[in-house]
């Protein structure tokens, strides 16, 4: 095993991890950081890719090969984070794919050789991906100089199965607590509050334009309120519980009605001012759809119900 990027010399290098169909990617430098589990470790006799400008060679002493270890250590909890991160994690058909946005001094909004990674796409198509299109390349790693008010960064997701699935803002984020993340839904027409509900799930299919989020930084009220009454909602299932978001500050009342497939009413209830909403059923397994409703409104959700 070899211990990669102790030393401030930039090399971003991808390792194929086979059991989960996805690259492992590590970036080193003066920041390092890994993504999808990567670490600055390279086991005996393992391929990987290394991120270059131009064409040339590089060489691994072996001062840097370590001895027999029980366990890759992990490298993120080595040195904590001194800049702000957003780690967004993708999930469906049990497997998932991370891409990260951190804001680094020196850095700027385009592409950064030594403090962004280019995307390498999974070759399984069960695999849900995220990437970061700027200008003509694709990241899975964007730095940028820092926070502002309104800071949209696009996000593409992929999938070649059509079915629910999530993205989420993960632990591994680094923030203050004064900074807002907004996951803009711009096929569904709906904004969501990750800091306050981590968890967005969706229905994908893979037809659907890849184009289909943004990431908004501490987004301005005018900005926000620019969406249809159809996204004042969000409705998410797991297993037998449904949760429902207001995405809206607007105070609202509604009532919400769960039709099953041949569009009986199995389920009422109302829906007041809270902005969470959450409501165990006692349903057959399957699919259902939610019909939200008020004077002003209506907005209808297919969810998926499991035991």
């Amino acid at each position: 095993m070899f211990n990669f990027g102790l030393t401030y010399l930039t090399i971003i290098k991808y390792i194929w991890d086979g059991a989960n169909d996805i690259y492992t990617i590590f970036v080193g430098g003066g920041s390092p950081i890994g993504i999808n589990g990567g670490t600055r470790f390279i086991p005996s006799n393992q391929g990987f890719w290394v991120q270059a400008q131009h064409t040339g060679s590089f060489g691994i002493q072996n001062s840097v090969r370590l001895g027999d270890m029980t366990g890759t250590p992990d490298y993120y909890k080595l040195k904590p984070l001194d800049y702000p991160l957003v780690s967004l994690v993708a999930k469906g058909n049990d497997r998932s794919d991370e891409v990260i946005i951190r804001f680094l001094e020196g850095t700027t909004e385009g592409f950064d050789l030594n403090y962004d990674a280019l995307k390498l796409f999974s070759f399984a198509e069960s695999v849900p991906q995220l990437c970061i299109p700027s200008g003509k390349q694709i990241l899975a790693l964007s730095s940028l100089p820092g926070i502002r008010e309104n800071l949209e960064v696009d996000l593409d997701f992929l999938c070649g199965i059509a079915g629910y699935y999530s993205i989420s803002l993960s632990q591994r984020s680094n923030l203050d607590p004064g900074v807002k993340v907004y996951l803009k839904d711009k096929r569904d027409q709906k904004f969501i509050d990750l800091t306050k509900n981590s968890v967005y799930q969706f229905y994908h299919d893979p037809l659907n334009d890849k184009s289909r989020f943004e990431i908004l930084f501490n987004p301005s009220a005018d900005l926000l309120y620019d969406f249809s009454s159809g996204s004042y909602y969000s409705v998410y299932t797991d297993k037998n519980i449904i949760t429902i978001i207001k995405n809206t500050n607007k105070p609202l009342s509604a009532n919400m009605t769960v039709y099953n497939m041949l569009g009986q009413p199995v389920f009422k209830r109302n829906i007041g001012s809270d902005e969470k909403s959450i409501f165990t059923v006692n349903f057959t397994a399957g699919y259902y759809i939610v019909s939200i409703i008020n004077d002003e409104f209506t907005t209808s959700s297919k969810i998926l119900i499991t035991n």
